[in-house]
């Protein structure tokens, strides 16, 4: 209690020291708290989209490095050169925005998408590591990332329960005496409780001086506590299911499935946890005659670090064994890219804790993102490689025993499906859609025109289930005027499922009127052919009872299932039939 009063004292003078210790990420919180105010007075609807996104992403990014910046410029003695870095290092913030303002290219957007993701957690971890690049050990690191993060945490909460309070009082001028509040009013509270106040409260309330470097080492009991009573069991575990199944898949002498990547990855981020949990008593156990060892002499935590890397090592030849394999059968993505570079880090993490027995930890996460950087945002990135391995592997494959040239039409496409095995039109179609879905369009417009249905193609090609759509609707208004001797009309709506018989009519499909006890026949190839052409008029139709059926929407699906062993086949047809129906006399 006595430290939380003592929390609550410092508040003024935390937002005092905010001003003159982070001027510019001061400046960023009250311009993005204005932009935000912006969206909500205009909702959203003044100001180009694309553009109002930069903004947003620039302000938020700028926060986070401008407190790094910041931070660094404390260890720099010569302020000149702190305030010079600062600057071009915003200006390159601001380059990045216009780049993405004006970078129209769809195809490369998931390239970009993870170079800046990339460039972003590098960002947010240098917060933490930065400051601390002339520390002979990372206590003061650690020390200083636990408080950031308690103190983001709590400051989080007390916006929160201020916004909640706000909230109660302006609603009850509401209810106590009938002021009308507008809604977007509870929306700037929002804004300002939590975003604004506790922005500024954390900067305000993070380490400085003597604090922000603090040497001693204090070990908590209750997190040795949970990482030895909880995290150590549950690691040990994971660690007995792993070996348990090496040894099957040695004793079967087969390879391991793809899924057992992803219990290594939980393994390897459970072991990085502990190692950082234990980390200060790592330290008070290794240099007793610098630290107090009053504490627990049963030096756990070397035990720890020394054993857990050794004995997940060899489990991440399962996860390799994995990820080559899904390459095998598969072939290339960008998943399977970052997952095998993954793969490769926690192999140099395992091997640098045992050499380096654990004295030094914040080079795990910095080398984590310095690799996701190399890996992302070089002109030469996982992305660039995906798609330039799998558009060279499909052009190689339409191109072999294939006369015609590049693009293919949907017919030609489809004799070359049919020319060849349908595994390997499978794994080909496969490949364009990934292409299509990661990169755009204009990834396969050198490949395939623009249209081609790939699956479709492939399922005729080789016998299996077959598809016919129309999709047709009448969107625009149009005045209609009522047939001579039609006394009035009423809406109707039909759905159901038809016989074949019914549906192949010389491209005339009989539809029931079930309320009306009437049917009419409505013209599929008409409709197919205008499905993209909502001005084309409403088809005024004569049903068998004399009636006019103005045809305003009409959705048919006709599905013919694989031929049975006898070879005989099944077709579903569901339809569904809106318009207006003109009656020649009451009923």
């Amino acid at each position: 209690m006595k430290r939380l009063s003592s929390f609550f004292q410092t508040l003024a003078g935390a937002f005092r020291t905010c001003l003159t210790r982070f001027p510019v990420a001061v400046g960023f919180v009250l311009a993005l708290t204005a932009f935000l105010f912006f969206l909500v007075a205009t909702e959203g609807n003044r100001g180009e989209e694309k553009f109002l996104l930069v903004l947003g992403y620039y302000l938020s990014v700028g926060f986070v490095l401008s407190l790094s910046l910041h931070l660094w410029g404390e260890e720099v003695k010569r302020r000149a050169t702190a305030l010079v870095v600062h600057g071009v290092v915003q200006a390159l913030l601001v380059a990045d925005a216009l780049f993405l303002y004006h970078y129209v290219a769809d195809g490369g957007a998931i390239g970009i998408g993870i170079a800046h993701f990339a460039g972003v957690l590098a960002v947010g971890l240098s917060v933490f590591f930065l400051s601390f690049f002339r520390e002979r050990n990372d206590i003061p690191a650690w020390y200083f990332s636990l408080n950031t993060i308690s103190t983001l945490i709590i400051t989080s909460i007390i916006g929160v329960v201020l916004q909640i309070g706000v909230d109660l009082l302006v609603l009850s001028l509401d209810q106590l005496f009938g002021v009308d509040v507008d809604t977007k009013c509870y929306v700037y509270i929002a804004i300002l409780c939590c975003l604004t106040l506790p922005l500024l409260m954390f900067l305000g309330l993070l380490p400085q001086g003597r604090e922000k470097h603090d040497r001693r080492i204090r070990i908590s009991s209750f997190l040795n506590g949970i990482i030895r009573y909880l995290f150590l069991p549950l690691a040990g575990c994971y660690l007995l299911v792993l070996y348990v199944y090496a040894i099957r898949i040695l004793v079967r002498w087969e390879l391991p499935d793809g899924w057992v990547s992803w219990l290594v990855v939980t393994l390897m981020a459970m072991c990085i946890g502990i190692v950082f949990g234990l980390y200060p008593t790592r330290i008070k156990e290794d240099e007793p005659e610098v630290y107090d060892t009053n504490g627990d002499k049963s030096r756990m935590a070397g035990r720890v670090m020394r054993w857990l890397p050794m004995l997940v090592l060899p489990l991440l030849l399962l996860m390799t064994v994995g990820i080559v394999r899904r390459f095998l059968d598969y072939g290339i993505t960008i998943n399977r890219l970052y997952l095998l570079t993954l793969n490769l880090w926690f192999y140099a993490v395992c091997i640098g804790l045992i050499v380096g027995k654990a004295r030094r930890i914040s080079w795990i996460p910095v080398s984590f993102s310095l690799v996701f950087l190399l890996t992302s945002v070089l002109p030469v990135n996982y992305t660039s490689i995906t798609r330039s391995v799998l558009h060279g592997k499909v052009k190689q494959a339409l191109l072999e025993g294939n006369q015609y040239e590049l693009p293919l039409s949907e017919q030609q496409y489809e004799a070359w499906a049919k020319s060849v095995s349908k595994e390997e039109a499978d794994l080909i179609a496969g490949k364009l859609h990934y292409l299509q879905d990661w990169f755009g369009e204009e990834s396969v417009a050198d490949l395939v025109k623009e249209g081609v249905l790939f699956d479709y193609v492939i399922t005729e090609a080789v016998d299996t289930t077959s598809v016919r759509t129309i999709s047709y609707r009448q969107s625009v208004q149009t005045t209609v005027e009522v047939p001579q001797g039609y006394q009035y009309c009423t809406m109707v709506t039909v759905n159901g499922t038809l016989s074949d018989e019914s549906a192949n009519k010389d491209g005339l499909c009989m539809v029931g009127l079930e309320d009306e006890d009437d049917s009419v026949y409505v013209p599929l190839d008409t409709l197919r052919a205008h499905e993209d052409d909502p001005k084309f008029p409403a088809p005024m139709l004569r049903t068998r009872k004399g009636n006019v059926l103005m045809l305003t929407s009409f959705s048919y699906n006709l599905t013919v299932d694989a031929p049975d062993v006898d070879g005989s086949t099944q077709t579903d047809i569901y339809f569904l039939l809106e318009g207006y129906l003109y009656h020649n006399k009451k009923q």
